[in-house]
């Protein structure tokens, strides 16, 4: 319907969403309901007393960052829309962006289920319970230091740990910044969250740090072939991918690599549906097929690569001067990840013309591959290149047998390697890609290609996390992450996944390991880590719990004490420029409502009653002016400047709002690693627990394909189906959609009406051989738990696979938890998050105990 008659009344899609967000807002503010409508909708927020104020998106989608427009009437907000950046123009429009995400971020503000006051869990009642009684500040602070006290005069400071994920992206608030520095100086543990460390952790030893690409308008630009590898970025990352659109409108090849049919999916030029898990073969094979038809970018590989360096098959390490007794020098550069010291020891290759080991700025003739007896101060010693070990590990990944394991065509693998060879290329592979057990070797098969293909260092061209560069202009440093007294000893760090180890050994890597308390911040380990039952039990084990959030999370629900944090617009912070151009900043729109207070005023008083008060002699407004003049400039390693060469200041910020810090068509000119080069060999894998896992040092040098632990329902060539596929024979997933951070915005209302709730999508095929049809409500089981949904017969599933997108929490589903399917094995050089390495059966549900 539409004209006079319909509901809607003529009203575009845009007007309703702008004339409903005010009526909503200003209904959430104002303890109204539909009858605030009139009074409302005749004035506009544009008209009457409107204050317009600034802030970023914090809500961690990859993407993150988007800036936004904020209108505050009588100090309440009550309207949120995307900013148009003062130097917008009409081809960028000034790299404005939002989605739906960002622009209801007041619905979080104004949520019934927002924390008002201190809760303590009432004496005798059951954690979870929800049976809370309204305390005072100064008793719930007192409270933490009594308990917390007692912990650390007895079992010592490590017997608390901060559990904390990426959320909340800031500098003094949130995960970090304040937080961090008050746990860090009294020496608590954290817990390492396995979230995407799949590729976290992989591509910064790869890279040297998250994405070394191009920006947007470079990809719009200059890209000639774009690799979409495991992501949905139409849905997920709605705010870069027009740049890919961009790119393809000009004629450029967009490749998806994706088991499932997604909205992405029907944008692409190319969709390879590969079986589940397969990504590291197809990318060894696509290696193979680069090598064996000469599409090397040799040219690259002698300037900016390490293909020609010699390997020692004594050790898998690359031979330098410090083989021949020359010491080596620290550069003062360090792996982000690692934080292992790069230093001044320069590598030698083979010189075919000098028939010698030479150094690379040497050779006349230099050989890429072979294997050479090099003369080390009397030594003979055997040496490879690193180009000839990649090819002894990836030739027996023939077109044939790849087709076979990863259920494609011969032609779609011969057609994925020319989309890497006819670049400009970008390499675009998120999170996704990474959610079984050993699927970060998919991240260095994929690596191995683009090197190969010398896709870096040029515009339209690269990898990044979904089409654009993690590179970062602009660096506040803040004081309270990085200023701790230089006597504090900072706890221990745990993988979270090795939670319930923890606490029912009381050993972590072979030492001990005593927790007593957790204190959760700006996370929700309950909803989101995998093996929810084991987590819960782990929990309940541990004596005192506390969880700091503006919403009454799972992880609340279930904690002894909830302290009611400051939501984004209450508070003023800013961030690293990251996926952005622009300095993400966030000005305090309104002041907090009920008793929130900010993550930094909690931590200081906190700090304070813990007997730290010279820690915090500085006021919020002065560590503030601190972050901004300890900032860099990250391009340039001097002072914080814009594009133009001015100062950036927080003046200056709170004036102009957005100052833009890196120009348009910008790409990677180099490669923060050891020697400057990109490297598909890494000589020194480290764990991500190197302090405690062991690993195969030797397979990890390259990519290598195993199947994922539990998920392999299929004999592929040698691989054998896991036996447990007889009682579970289908593959479970949890994919991200376009409503949904996580839990970030699990309970907003607007995006809630858009959603038909927790739905299982399944395959027709699979659903008729179960005797199911859509809008069933189901039983989703293993061994490890269930959930209760309804069915959505949707073929955009690959058979035996079914999806219950990620993102809620426990009282909306129907009964059980999806998170209870899940297993908290990982791998033990990246300790991931493996959402997908799950197997799972599917049944009508009949109602009754579980």
């Amino acid at each position: 319907m539409s004209g006079a008659n319909s509901p809607q009344g003529g009203l575009t899609r845009r007007s309703f969403l702008k004339t409903t967000g005010v009526v909503a807002g200003a209904a959430a503010v104002l303890g109204g309901s539909a009858s605030t409508f009139a009074a409302v909708a005749a004035e506009s927020p544009d008209q009457v007393n409107v204050e317009k104020k600034v802030t970023y998106c914090r809500g961690n989608c990859g993407a993150n960052m988007c800036s936004f427009d904020v209108k505050v009437r009588d100090g309440k907000v009550i309207l949120v829309e995307p900013r148009i950046h003062a130097d917008s123009d009409p081809a960028t429009k000034g790299r404005s962006k939002g989605c739906l995400r960002g622009m209801s971020m007041m619905q979080t503000l104004y949520n019934d289920r927002r924390v008002k006051y201190p809760l303590r869990r009432v004496e005798g009642s059951a954690r979870g319970a929800g049976e809370w009684e309204r305390i005072s500040w100064d008793e719930a602070l007192d409270e933490i230091v009594q308990k917390w006290g007692g912990y650390m005069a007895e079992f010592g400071p490590s017997s608390i740990v901060r559990w904390s994920i990426y959320g909340s992206t800031v500098m003094l608030n949130g995960s970090y910044g304040s937080w961090q520095r008050l746990c860090n100086t009294l020496g608590l543990s954290n817990f390492l969250p396995g979230a995407d460390q799949a590729m976290m952790w992989t591509v910064n030893q790869l890279l040297g740090q998250l994405g070394v690409g191009c920006d947007g308008p470079s990809i719009s630009n200059f890209a000639n072939s774009i690799i979409l590898w495991g992501g949905n970025p139409a849905e997920c990352s709605p705010h870069e991918f027009r740049f890919i659109q961009d790119a393809q409108e000009r004629g450029a090849k967009v490749t998806l690599i994706d088991p499932l049919i997604t909205p992405t999916a029907t944008k692409a030029s190319q969709h390879i549906r590969l079986r589940p898990s397969t990504d590291t073969v197809l990318g060894m094979a696509c290696a193979k097929y680069l090598i064996d038809n000469d599409m090397v970018d040799w040219e690259f590989q002698l300037k900016s690569s390490t293909a020609m360096y010699l390997v020692k098959l004594s050790d898998g390490k690359f031979l330098r001067d410090s083989d021949f007794g020359i010491e080596a020098e620290p550069n003062g550069m360090s792996n982000s990840s690692t934080g292992v010291a790069y230093v001044n020891d320069p590598a030698f290759i083979w010189d075919n013309a000098e028939n010698k080991a030479v150094h690379v700025e040497a050779a006349k003739d230099p050989a890429f591959m072979g294997t050479f007896t090099v003369d080390v101060n009397g030594e003979q010693v055997q040496c490879t290149t690193a180009l000839s070990l990649l090819y002894e590990r990836v030739s027996e990944w023939t077109l044939e047998r790849a087709a076979e394991v990863c259920d494609v065509a011969e032609q779609e693998i011969i057609d994925l390697a020319n989309a890497m060879w006819n670049g400009p290329t970008v390499f675009a592979l998120p999170n996704g890609l990474g959610h079984t057990t050993n699927s970060h070797t998919a991240y260095t098969a994929a690596m191995a290609c683009a090197v190969l293909t010398g896709n870096f260092l040029k515009p339209g061209a690269g990898w990044s996390y979904c089409g654009v560069t993690s590179s970062m202009g602009w660096v506040p440093v803040s004081y309270y992450q990085h200023m701790i007294p230089p006597d504090s000893k900072p706890g221990p760090v745990y993988s979270s996944l090795k939670f319930p180890e923890i606490m029912e050994e009381g050993k972590y890597a072979g030492e001990d390991a005593i927790i007593k308390s957790v204190i959760v911040i700006s996370a929700n380990p309950l909803s989101n880590v995998p093996d929810r039952q084991a987590m819960l039990k782990a929990w309940n084990k541990v004596d005192f719990t506390v969880t700091v959030d503006p919403i009454m999370t799972e992880t609340a629900q279930y904690s002894d004490l909830v302290l009611p944090a400051a939501q984004w617009l209450e508070e003023e912070d800013a961030s690293v420029a990251m996926f952005t151009p622009y300095t993400p900043y966030g000005e305090k729109c309104v002041e907090p409502t009920f008793e929130h207070k900010s993550d930094f005023d909690i931590a200081k008083e906190l700090g304070i009653k813990l007997g730290l008060e010279a820690l915090y002699t500085q006021s919020y407004e002065e560590v503030i002016n601190e972050m901004f003049h300890t900032s860099i400039n990250a391009l340039t390693g001097g002072e914080p400047t814009d594009i133009t060469g001015e100062l950036i200041t927080r003046e200056r910020l709170q004036q102009e709002k957005t100052i833009r810090v890196m120009p348009d068509e910008y790409y990677d000119p180099y490669f923060l690693l050891q020697d400057y080069r990109v490297s598909f060999y890494l000589e020194n894998p480290i764990p991500i627990n190197f302090y405690g896992e062991t690993i195969d040092v030797d397979k990890e040098h390259l990519p290598y394909f195993e199947p994922p632990a539990e998920a392999w329902v299929e004999t592929a060539d040698e691989f054998k189906k896991n036996p447990l596929v007889e009682k579970y024979p289908l593959i479970y997933f949890q994919t991200h959609n376009r409503y949904r951070t996580h839990t970030t915005t699990g309970y907003n209302p607007w995006l809630l009406e858009l959603q038909d709730g927790p739905v299982l999508h399944m395959n027709e095929q699979d659903a008729v051989a179960r005797g199911l049809e859509d809008g069933n409500i189901v039983r989703v089981f293993n061994d490890r738990g269930f959930v209760v949904v309804k069915l959505r017969v949707d073929n955009a599933m690959r058979p035996g696979v079914v999806n219950l997108p990620h993102g809620w929490q426990a009282d909306q589903f129907i009964a059980g938890h999806y998170q209870d399917l899940t297993s908290c094995m990982t791998h033990p050089f990246d300790c991931n998050d493996n959402y997908y390495d799950c197997l799972c059966e599917v049944e009508r549900y009949e109602g009754g105990s579980e």
